[in-house]
């Protein structure tokens, strides 16, 4: 006997149950499938890619658990609220909710810690705060680093200053409640 694959022009009949698997007598069967993963079928026929996430930031302490929370105030405002140990953050597409940028003169060398002095900062040990403004190829733009040492208006990150020729950025600290 001959087997005959016709052409599939749509999608639109969505998803069949198993129970309905060889029933070509129906009318709508060329026009589904079994099983439809990360796809949407449209009314006018084709299967489009669902939207996906993006990945934002890192949770604030990896070695701890933290609780994710939708907050939405109203259409134009929504954020997510992160219940770590010991603080809640606020991210939303854009990233982490941080305080005003400001300059920042780096001290270190290429290969070590991250040393750096600004006067108006204003950050704590035990702070974060997210990198700015550096070259693309250094990596930087974006990270979350922890204060781990403060003397004055030089600040010591938990982070390694890449190999590459000392430059200037600036930084911005992350906005938390206790």
């Amino acid at each position: 006997m001959a087997k005959a694959s016709p052409m599939v022009r749509s999608f639109n009949a969505g998803e069949f149950s198993e129970l309905l698997e060889g029933r070509t007598d129906l009318d709508r069967y060329p026009a589904s499938m079994r099983k439809l993963v990360n796809f949407i079928a449209t009314p006018q026929g084709p299967a489009i890619s669902r939207s996906g996430t993006a990945f934002v930031t890192p949770v604030n302490d990896h070695d701890e658990y933290s609780a994710l929370l939708p907050f939405v105030f109203s259409n134009e405002q929504a954020k997510l609220l992160e219940f770590a140990s010991d603080r809640i953050r606020f991210v939303d597409e854009d990233g982490l909710q941080v305080y005003e940028p400001v300059a920042m003169a780096m001290g270190s060398a290429a290969g070590a810690a991250m040393v750096f002095t600004s006067a108006s900062l204003d950050a704590n040990v035990g702070d974060q705060v997210v990198l700015l403004g550096f070259p693309a190829e250094y990596n930087l733009n974006g990270e979350v680093a922890n204060v781990t040492a403060k003397l004055g208006t030089t600040y010591t990150l938990d982070k390694a200053y890449p190999n590459l020729d000392v430059v200037n950025g600036s930084v911005a600290r992350v906005y938390h409640v206790p």
